[in-house]
């Protein structure tokens, strides 16, 4: 059987390449997938390390 997890996730400092690298092989190694999706309902493989990256990079942070 399937099940679904979902929850909020929010990025108050950009990500480093180190913890992008660490979210992909963490991805890589679980049995099930894991995925972003975006605020534009955009959905981002996190195993696929160029487009997790591509993304991360690219999201502004909220200034206050």
């Amino acid at each position: 059987m399937n099940k679904l997890i979902t929850f909020s996730l929010k990025v108050e400092e950009q990500v480093r390449i180190d913890q992008v690298m660490k979210i992909t092989q963490l991805a890589k190694s679980y049995e099930g997938k894991i995925y972003l999706v975006t605020k534009n309902k955009h959905v981002i493989n996190t195993a696929n390390f160029p487009a997790l990256l591509t993304y991360l990079l690219m999201i502004k942070m909220d200034k206050k």
